[in-house]
């Protein structure tokens, strides 16, 4: 009866493992899932790209950071554009 109830525990031991082992398998896939979507470079190649000041390196989120005749610089996933700013709209909606 002792090796019985022994063996019992072992398989309920060993199905709980690995019952966590699999939630802990899920949890790792949907951090990972996560992180990618938060990866610049993914999200660049969902269209978006980051805009530079040639000047100082300075990431551009706003035109009004920009005055006419500043060198930029715009990175895509794949490749990138050098140009000179012709003109600044700045813009009250967000």
């Amino acid at each position: 009866e002792y090796n019985q109830r022994l063996d019992e525990l072992t398989r309920t031991m060993e199905t709980a493992l690995t019952h966590q082992i699999e939630r802990e398998r899920a949890r790792i896939t949907a951090l990972t899932k996560h992180l990618e979507n938060l990866n610049p470079l993914s999200i660049m190649k969902r269209g978006y790209s980051i805009c530079y000041r040639e000047q100082d390196g300075h990431i551009i989120i706003d035109a009004v950071q920009l005055q006419k005749e500043d060198k930029i610089r715009v990175q895509f996933a794949k490749g990138q554009i050098r140009g000179t700013v012709d003109e600044v709209q700045s813009s009250t909606s967000a």
